[in-house]
């Protein structure tokens, strides 16, 4: 049997397992608010972005099909200014590019991720949030991040050394008191957050906390009354020295 052309093209489709993550997020954003519609847009930015002209064409011609108008379709690529999309869509269209333009950036994907992928989403959330009676942004952080935890001898952690997943950690919880800082006198709360060592697919089930154990905290913070904290770092067990 003749191999299909994308088999040999996208790796995706050579090692199965790398789509259980893309097959997870579809499966998310479906059983969410956002209309079919909206979704279509959002795929057919990030196939114009990517450069997939098969994925343009049929997001193209899914919008055509759900009743979507030629003007709305055709000024994708320029939606900043086009004046077809309500503030939410131009909202959704900002983090859309600010995700898939990640690995445009130059570094470690550690950093990519930890540090520059917050500072994008977060900028392009901002105009959201600041209409938000209120916004909370977590940060998840780790406890490896803290610079009082490194420099503890007494500490478990003291012995082990990742540069690059370490320093990330700690910019990202400076990221998060800057933010913190600049939104002081808003309702929006910034805080960063350790989960604990979770078990996943990365560590293969290694870890100590279930995902829903590690997600507790982050939710705490997340649905913070209005006279929570603002510029923490917790976990679990209490605050964290940063």
């Amino acid at each position: 049997m003749p191999r299909r052309w994308w088999s040999l093209t996208n790796p995706a489709y050579v090692l199965p397992d790398g789509l259980k993550g893309i097959g997870a997020i579809f499966k998310a954003i479906g059983h969410g608010d956002i209309s079919h519609e909206l979704q279509e847009i959002l795929a057919l930015r990030t196939s114009q972005i990517n450069g997939c002209s098969a994925c343009v064409h049929a997001h193209n011609q899914s919008l055509v099909k759900a009743g979507e108008s030629v003007e709305r379709i055709a000024a994708v690529a320029a939606w900043r200014e086009a004046p077809f999309y309500t503030d939410a869509e131009r909202a959704a269209l900002e983090l859309t590019e600010a995700v898939t333009r990640l690995s445009d950036r130059s570094g470690e994907a550690v950093s990519e991720t930890n540090v520059f992928g917050v500072i994008e989403v977060t900028n392009a959330m901002l105009p959201l949030l600041r209409r938000s009676p209120a916004g909370r942004i977590v940060n998840v952080s780790s406890e490896r991040g803290s610079i009082g935890r490194a420099l503890n001898q007494d500490h478990p952690l003291w012995p082990r050394l990742n540069l690059a997943y370490c320093s990330a950690k700690t910019a990202l919880n400076m990221i998060t008191v800057s933010y913190a800082k600049e939104l002081w006198h808003t309702p929006i709360k910034v805080n960063a957050v350790d989960p604990g060592w979770v078990r996943t697919d990365i560590n293969q089930g290694a870890g100590i906390k279930s995902a829903e154990q590690g997600a507790a905290p982050i939710l705490v913070m997340a649905f913070l009354d209005a006279d929570g904290p603002t510029a923490a770092f917790v976990q679990d067990e209490g605050p964290l020295p940063w």
